[in-house]
C-alpha cells in the first residue's frame, strides 16, 4: 500500500523507517518512500516512545510489526546490502536476507497497522535458527562513514540516514545468509511468535 509522505524525514532527521533492498536511488528518495505492512513512515513521535524505554539486555524480546498471516520470509541467498536493507530500497516484495525487528512493541504495533499482528523472538530462540543477531549498538558502530563489515557502503549520505533509521526504531537486524533456502519458510516461523499485545 502507498505511503504518505513523512514530513519528520528530512535527511538525517528524525524519520527512522525506510526503504529496505533493491536498486539504488538518488537522496531525495527519503521523501519518496513506499510503505509496507513491516515498514511504514512513522510520526516523530515515535522516537520519544523508543528513546524513553529501559536498557535493552539480550535477555529482552525482540518484536516485528508485519502481516497478520506471519512474518515476512527473507531469501538466505539474496544479495542486497545490510544498508539496502535498511533503507528499505526497492519497497514492498523486495529481496533481503535479514529480518527487521525493533527492541519496542510501540514501534512494533506502530508498523504492524489496524490488520497486522506484532511477533515477538528472543536473541537464544533466533540465533538457535540459524540466524545472526545484529544488534542495535553494533550496527550503529559500523554506520559510520562508508561504514565497515557488512554495514560498507557506497554512499557516506546512505550509511548515515540508515544510522539514523536504526536510532529512531531502536532496530536490531536477524541476518539468515547461513541457512539453506529450503529451510528459511519453517526456521523463520519457528521463530517468532505471536506477542501479546493489543494493536
Amino acid at each position: 500500500m502507498e505511503s504518505k509522505p513523512d514530513p519528520c524525514r528530512k535527511a538525517v532527521g528524525c524519520g527512522l523507517a525506510g526503504p529496505r533492498a533493491g536498486d539504488h536511488v538518488t537522496p531525495a528518495r527519503a521523501d519518496a518512500k513506499t510503505a509496507s505492512p513491516t515498514r511504514p513512515p512513522s510520526p516523530c513521535a515515535t522516537l520519544t516512545l523508543v528513546m524513553a524505554r529501559k536498557p535493552w539486555t539480550t535477555r529482552d524480546p525482540l518484536y516485528r510489526g508485519d502481516a497478520a498471516a506471519g512474518p515476512a520470509v527473507p531469501d538466505p541467498t539474496s544479495r542486497t546490502s545490510l544498508v539496502a536493507h535498511v533503507l528499505y530500497l526497492g519497497g514492498p516484495g523486495r529481496s533481503t536476507p535479514f529480518t527487521s525487528t525493533t527492541e519496542s512493541v510501540e514501534v512494533a504495533e506502530y508498523f504492524a497497522g489496524q490488520t497486522g499482528q506484532v511477533w515477538q523472538t528472543d536473541v537464544p530462540t533466533a540465533t538457535t535458527a540459524g540466524a545472526e543477531h545484529l544488534p542495535r549498538k553494533q550496527l550503529l558502530e559500523n554506520l559510520r562513514g562508508f561504514g565497515k563489515g557488512k554495514a560498507k557502503w557506497h554512499d557516506a549520505f546512505e550509511v548515515a540516514q540508515a544510522a539514523a533509521y536504526v536510532a529512531q526504531w531502536s532496530e536490531h537486524l536477524l541476518d539468515w545468509t547461513t541457512v539453506a533456502a529450503e529451510m528459511i519458510e519453517e526456521k523463520v516461523r519457528g521463530t517468532f511468535a505471536k506477542a501479546r499485545v493489543r494493536i
